[in-house]
């Protein structure tokens, strides 16, 4: 993949669950990554592709294989405020070298 094309910085998160004071358990979201990735909306056939088989894709966003980090759709991904939950993960070609994930933007 051309470095070029991977211009938006996006955090990668994964969620721990403790308990607050309570006793409740509680989500709390921790970076375990910051990569470079092209985040892309998705567009007519697409995106109507997408909605396919899963209801509510919006974007396709496209990073460096890394063995280190391997994004599962437990994490989650941050793109300045915005907020993107990882539908599904496709190792591009199966060469350990492009992740494709389709995401949900959280509203």
């Amino acid at each position: 993949m051309r470095a070029g094309l991977l211009r938006n910085r996006i955090e990668i998160q994964r969620a721990d669950v403790r308990r607050d004071a309570n006793g409740q358990p509680s989500r709390l979201w921790t970076t375990i990554a910051n990569v470079w990735a092209a985040v892309e909306p998705l567009r007519g056939a697409e995106r109507f592709e997408a909605h396919a088989q899963h209801a509510q894709i919006s974007h396709k966003v496209r990073l460096r294989f890394d063995p280190d980090v391997a994004v599962t759709t437990q994490h989650r991904l941050l793109f300045g405020t915005r907020i993107f939950h990882v539908e599904s993960v496709a190792n591009l070609f199966e060469r350990d070298r492009t992740l494709e994930l389709m995401c949900r933007e959280e509203v």
